[in-house]
């Protein structure tokens, strides 16, 4: 019985030992896993980090670090709302943590919660007055809103109180390098690189305001130097990246764009580089399979899509089976539209697509029947007729050709013996340029595709005429020098930004023959199709600055018929001015044309209408009527007003700011 008992302590003193022993190793596991996690937060390896992190919990759930851990690294990927989940659950075993209220602070400024996020760091500073990492959190909330001026001042306040913290300085001087404050960001840089010389951020910082001012070469020392100390350094990388790019050194960014893709796959924007760098080194088709990637991951990618759309319609035959499926997208898109009656919007699509697959039996019966539901039934033969001319009609589309050249044979065209949709129009002539360094976008070089977009929304105006210069420019003189020798009316000077939300475009008109500032202009939107609806309005906006003009085209007695109709917002009985040919000015300090009063011959009442010329009535202004085919008339458009543009940081800019 004795040896029983004993042998059943042996049992149970074996069973407790080992049972510490394990709870011991889970302990170490853990501790171990967040250390991993860490290490590799640390290097910006953030997925790394979560399956740390997320080992580490299942060990040990209430393990506070990872949980913090955890929430650091989705606020460093933009993933607010997961971030939000952990950081809560760490304040419940720690409320009262200082710490935790500042992360959430953080969190709810990437959610757009500032009025939370000012309690939050309010009650910080309760408890603690001087706290610098709430000062940091007010500028970063000012940061957020777009509200550029306070950011500096509370930064520059953070800073007074400790002047030497480099999370504080990096920020500040990204801030001023997003701003294009070089002068003194450039002080900033010297005096961070003077503390921190080994540090792998303050070198990125220091290439970015190299990158930023041109200087490549300084700009590619700093990165090397902060690879060779952190070669997992993401934001060094893609820096790298465009630094590559811009060198035209393809190979080696392709090497490092499939190393970060390793990391990332999913990331749009590193598929869109890779398509750039194969397009530079000739590989179309490798090109094209990266900008498919990148809309793979990200289909309301805009950036890709044009880059994708582009390429391939600079590189491939009209009839490439590339054009029919991308052009598809568009058309889908249309018929979503239209469905909804969207009909503006639909008319852009199947434009966009047409322009991709201009041999599309689909895409022109659509947009055919677009014009036929407005009853521009002229237009809708027009566009019937282009199906046959390039044999690809069908017995259907030959019957409504027949009726609705039947239906037309008393149109206003027809009297006058007119093709009114290949008449030559009298339009405003426009040179259209980047300035180098005024944008603010990621994707490198997307300029190019975006000038592109722009001046094909521009030609849907049947009055204006854009030439493009696809180079950026290096200088306003440069722009107006080579617009001088384009002989066009006007040039415009464009630039393009891209928050977190909002695209915006910004564009100079100059008046070419003088160089004068005839008006700067913003338009922003918000939304997956905003780069689209941006470039669209900022046309529109175009169109509506520039008076209707237009030509006699014949004259019959006291009739004439001009170049101008229902598209330009000509109406019946609308009265327009004639005016001597060849005496028609620019205007100096303007938009439009100016005459004298000795070169006005008359007048013209609209009596008849179609989509593109009318018909009307000539009241000669002196005794001899000296009215003749050429000679101009005149008539000015409203304008429209645009909505204010909100202010918004630069995309990207509050996340870089969150991984220091």
């Amino acid at each position: 019985m004795i040896k029983r008992q004993h042998l059943l302590l042996i049992v149970l003193f074996l069973s407790y030992s080992l049972t510490a022993l394990f709870s011991q190793n889970n302990t170490t596991n853990a501790v171990q896993l967040y250390q991993e996690g860490r290490k590799a937060q640390n290097l910006g390896d953030y997925f790394t980090a979560l399956e740390h992190y997320r080992s580490a919990l299942e060990i040990n759930p209430k393990y506070l670090e990872p949980l913090v851990g955890l929430s650091e690294s989705y606020i460093a990927l933009g993933e607010y709302q997961e971030a939000l989940v952990h950081v809560k659950k760490a304040l419940a075993l720690n409320a009262n943590n200082q710490e935790l209220w500042l992360l959430e602070g953080r969190i709810n400024i990437g959610l757009a919660n500032y009025t939370r996020a000012e309690e939050l760091f309010r009650a910080v500073q309760n408890k603690t007055p001087n706290s610098f990492q709430a000062r940091l959190g007010f500028a970063e909330i000012a940061l957020a809103q777009g509200k550029i001026e306070v950011a500096k001042i509370r930064y520059s306040d953070a800073l007074r109180i400790s002047p030497e913290n480099k999370k504080a300085l990096l920020s500040y001087t990204l801030l001023l390098l997003s701003d294009k404050d070089f002068k003194k960001a450039e002080e900033y840089v010297n005096f961070t690189l003077a503390l921190y010389p080994t540090s792998p951020e303050v070198r990125y910082v220091a290439a970015s305001y190299f990158f930023a001012v041109n200087n490549l070469v300084e700009s590619e020392n700093h990165l090397s130097f902060a690879l060779s100390m952190n070669p997992d350094y993401t934001e060094a990388k893609r820096l790298y990246v465009k630094l590559l790019l811009t060198l035209g050194k393809v190979q080696e960014v392709s090497s490092v764009l499939e190393d970060l893709l390793k990391r990332d796959r999913r990331d749009s924007s590193l598929w869109y580089s890779l398509g750039i760098a194969r397009l530079k080194s000739e590989d179309l088709e490798g090109a094209f399979s990266a900008f498919k990637n990148a809309l793979a991951v990200k289909p309301e990618d805009e950036f890709s899509r044009l880059a994708l759309e582009y390429s391939v319609m600079e590189n491939t035959d009209l009839r490439s089976s590339q054009r029919s499926i991308l052009a598809q997208y568009h058309f889908d898109k249309g018929v979503g539209f239209r469905e909804r009656n969207l009909e503006e919007k639909a008319f852009l699509e199947y434009r966009r697509g047409l322009m991709v697959d201009p041999y599309s039996k689909v895409g022109r019966l659509g947009y055919a029947e677009l014009f036929k539901k407005q009853g521009y039934m002229g237009k809708y033969l027009e566009e019937l007729q282009v199906i046959k001319d390039q044999g690809i009609s069908d017995r259907d589309i030959e019957d409504e050709i027949e009726i609705y050249t039947s239906l037309l044979q008393d149109s206003l065209p027809n009297k006058w013996s007119l093709d009114q949709y290949t008449l030559e129009k009298s339009t405003y002539s426009f040179t259209l340029f980047t300035e180098a360094g005024a944008g603010d976008l990621d994707y490198f070089n997307v300029e190019y595709f975006l000038r592109q977009a722009f001046r094909d929304y521009l030609i849907s105006f049947s009055n204006i005429n854009p030439k493009i210069k696809h180079q950026s420019i290096a200088s306003y003189a440069e722009a107006y020098r080579i617009a001088r020798n384009n002989g066009t009316n006007y040039f415009i000077l464009l630039s393009f930004k891209e928050s977190d939300r909002f695209f915006t475009l910004k564009y100079r008109i100059y008046m070419t023959s003088t160089g004068s500032l005839l008006g700067e202009y913003l338009v922003q939107r918000t939304g997956n199709d905003k780069v689209q609806e941006a470039l669209w309005r900022g046309a529109k906006q175009i169109h509506s600055l520039l008076p209707l003009f237009g030509r006699i085209i014949q004259r019959n007695f006291d009739t004439a018929i001009i170049d101008l109709g229902k598209w330009d917002g000509l109406k019946e009985k609308d009265t327009l001015v004639i005016i001597k040919n060849r005496f028609l000015e620019q205007r100096k300090e303007g938009f439009g044309y100016e005459y004298e009063q000795k070169d006005l011959l008359g007048e013209l009442t609209i009596t008849r209408i179609d989509e593109v010329v009318s018909e009307g009535i000539i009241k000669s202004s002196s005794f001899f009527d000296l009215v003749n085919p050429g000679d101009y008339v005149m008539f000015e458009l409203p304008e429209e007003e645009e909505p204010p543009v909100k202010e918004e940081p630069p995309k990207g800019l509050l996340r870089q700011i969150f991984r220091f």
